[in-house]
């Protein structure tokens, strides 16, 4: 399973002398029998002679030690290493370099990540990695409470790990990341994003947000999430409270990032709408689609997404109770909410919905969600007319028939869309022309 690309680089190496060994996350993702994304090399070879060896070698991180050796793969080369303080709470100031694998080993965040590969196949362990292995624990190496004021991704790093491997963490590493979670505050939030991201596309994502809320981290990252836990929501439709709900529907959406953050935050503004019943009626959340819809985007913003997934996400956010609507004269609700979602993001949307349901009390009423998805069906195999764009006339023509040009040619038109999409039959130049003249604006004595 080892790739050619990685094995000519450990041979390389050896053939001059060197030791060379695979570490890191692909020997843990080898020996679980999971794909690894990446490849890391360790030696005791110094930058210069990785790059002599190789000539076509990248400097990717001299100061660390670091070079990457090209090819189908991408090798990246480091020699072995002990580390100075970490004075950022992320990178060390200083690396000295070492000839030994164990201090090279030593100095890494968590014993799965700490275990080494030989071109044979031959696993070094120094600090019970298999061990952690087949318990399936996370466990950080040494001290925890080190390891995360060293580099305090790590805090976020062991709840992803855990996550996508579904581990649990080793009780003084979990006290660790608890007490150390403030330390997050250091660590720039485009990586704090990414972790986060990895956490939400694994396969259980609710296992990682829960690690999140119990460590604190959550209250740093995401506290608009964190104030939903414990949130209780009076209604005999709901058996969880917020945050649950929202790691149940987050859990049941396909692994997309929009929607999964649309499922983590569809609901994130219940505990600001919240309007308690009287003692036999139901509990209100009056908004709170629309203004979950405005938290979420603050969130997301502020988490440094880009400006597609953000539009994407609010919308699919503020039309999640879509299903409750009723579609009007001429399914003109239904083509709104089409123009509104964009037809590319209707699938995420009825995702959305559907897990929103399975995520609260049973029995699961699906009916208004079919009902939902067999208009906006018949509404795009039909063909019917939703947009100025489908209109069977444009602005030319009314410039033609008197009006000047100017924003009134755009209401116009916006009225002629609404006209058509509530009658698609009048979706005709002669009963368009018809209706403009109706308006008043036609002059009297038109030009022949």
């Amino acid at each position: 399973m080892i790739p050619q690309d990685a094995l000519k680089t450990m041979k390389g190496l050896s053939d001059h002398g060197f030791q060379a060994y695979l570490v890191g996350g692909c020997v843990r993702d080898l020996l679980l029998g999971r794909p690894p994304s990446d490849w890391d090399v360790t030696t005791d070879a110094l930058p210069s002679q990785v790059m002599s060896i190789f000539p076509q070698a990248v400097p990717t991180g001299l100061k660390y030690g670091t070079v990457t050796v090209p090819g189908q793969t991408g090798i990246e080369v480091t020699t072995f290493r002990q580390e100075g303080p970490y004075l950022d709470r992320r990178r060390p100031e200083n690396v000295t370099f070492s000839k030994s694998l164990q201090d090279d080993v030593a100095r890494r965040d968590f014993t799965v990540n700490g275990l080494a590969m030989d071109a044979t196949g031959k696993v070094h362990d120094f600090v019970e990695g298999l061990k952690d292995l087949h318990s399936r624990t996370i466990r950080a190496i040494g001290d925890p409470h080190e390891r995360f004021r060293e580099d305090a991704l790590r805090l976020m790093r062991a709840a992803r790990l855990a996550c996508q491997l579904d581990f649990s963490v080793e009780p003084q590493t979990l006290a660790g990341i608890a007490a150390n979670a403030s330390l997050i505050q250091y660590v720039a939030i485009e990586r704090v994003r990414d972790e986060l991201l990895k956490i939400l596309l694994s396969d259980r994502p609710s296992k990682g947000m829960r690690l999140l809320h119990e460590t604190g981290l959550l209250a740093y990252i995401m506290p608009e999430l964190q104030r939903c836990a414990g949130f209780e929501q009076d209604s005999k439709y709901h058996d969880k409270d917020v945050f649950e709900h929202a790691l149940a529907t987050a859990d049941q959406v396909p692994a997309m990032t929009t929607v999964r953050l649309a499922a983590l935050m569809h609901d994130i503004a219940k505990p600001l709408t919240y309007i308690k019943g009287s003692q036999e009626g139901e509990s209100h959340f009056y908004g709170h689609d629309k203004k979950s819809a405005e938290i979420a985007g603050d969130v997301l913003t502020r988490l440094r997404l880009d400006g597609k997934t953000v539009a994407t996400v609010t919308v699919l956010i503020r039309e999640h109770m879509s299903r409750f609507a009723r579609p009007g004269k001429g399914l003109v609700g239904v083509k709104r909410l089409i123009n509104r979602v964009g037809v590319d993001s209707l699938a995420g949307l009825f995702e959305l919905q559907e897990a929103d349901i399975r995520a609260s009390r049973p029995p699961y009423d699906f009916s208004m969600l079919e009902r939902l998805k067999d208009a906006v069906d018949t509404v795009l195999c039909d063909k019917q007319p939703r947009t100025v764009k489908d209109l069977a006339i444009g602005g030319s023509d009314l410039i033609e028939w008197g009006m000047k040009p100017g924003p009134e040619i755009g209401r116009m038109l916006d009225k002629m869309t609404d006209l058509v999409m509530r009658d698609p039959s009048m979706n005709s130049e002669e009963a368009l022309k018809a209706f403009f003249e109706r308006q008043g604006i036609l002059p009297k004595n038109p030009r022949a």
